[in-house]
């Protein structure tokens, strides 16, 4: 099952040029100009609702898949009940969602379920990815112990810069590129959302694709944050001691400047 169909997409046809055939799709949104620097769709497609149009470009590569469709997304505990009980239940769960509400009942109900549960984030050129083996570790923490219970309880009467700050958390500040950082703590000011690059969101589609397939073929894939870091790679000195102080201290001060705003009146 894909929840989110931006990197879901991504995903969906990184898992359909793979082999994959069967699953759930979940998206209310519609295709907007704004997202076609990222989301493989085209000006033909404007307007049409992102489980359609990757259903759609699905089928183009599979016309014997089979793919049920939520088109109103995931909305209340019902739906995401639905979305990830079936029947069938998912064999594993790819959470892509923007809202962060709707991230925790995911994993509440997957957990119960011990359903496995992979997601990817953009991170500039690079990916985060995210794996809870819930089949294997059904009292494994939430987000890897990484958000407390109390915020857990409390995140739906939490405003907007407080549930920024619990991606930022989630998604592990020490991982975010320099640039990332910059333009995360612009959100809500003179950027409307965080950021997302075409090719970020076709890295961490292949990803997902990669870490699905080990699943599937039951090779072994523990739980855990993993920072697909393209950088590193082709970088040089990326690693170097001093590299890395530099980046300690750039986090640093992030996290310090993220605590000012957010605590501001």
């Amino acid at each position: 099952g894909i929840a989110g169909l931006s990197v879901g997409n991504s995903a969906a046809l990184a898992l359909g040029l793979e082999g994959f055939e069967t699953m759930r799709l979940a998206d209310f949104d519609e295709l907007s100009l704004s997202n076609l620097n990222r989301i493989r769709g085209s000006v033909t497609q404007l307007g049409l609702n992102k489980t359609v149009m990757t259903a759609w470009q699905f089928y183009e590569l599979n016309p014997y898949a089979k793919i049920e469709l939520f088109l109103k997304g995931l909305k209340g505990e019902k739906l995401v009940q639905k979305f990830v009980a079936g029947p069938p239940k998912l064999g594993l769960l790819i959470d892509e969602t923007d809202d962060v509400i709707m991230k925790i009942q995911l994993r509440m109900v997957a957990r119960k379920l011990r359903i496995p549960v992979i997601s990817a984030a953009d991170n500039g050129d690079n990916a985060i990815a995210d794996i809870e083996r819930f089949d294997l570790e059904p009292s494994r923490p939430l987000y890897h112990g990484l958000l407390a219970k109390k915020e857990i309880r409390n995140i739906a009467q939490m405003n907007l810069l407080r549930k920024m700050q619990l991606i930022s958390a989630m998604v592990g500040p020490q991982y975010v590129t320099s640039r990332m950082k910059q333009s995360f703590l612009e959100v809500g000011d003179t950027l409307y959302a965080w950021p997302q690059l075409g090719g970020a969101a076709m890295l961490s589609g292949a990803v997902i694709a990669y870490l699905v397939k080990k699943i599937a073929l039951h090779e072994k894939l523990p739980s855990g944050k993993y920072d697909v870091n393209l950088d590193r790679i082709f970088v040089s000195q990326y690693d170097s001691l001093q590299a890395k102080r530099a980046r300690e201290k750039e986090t640093q001060g992030f996290l310090a400047e993220q605590n000012r705003i957010f605590s501001s009146p």
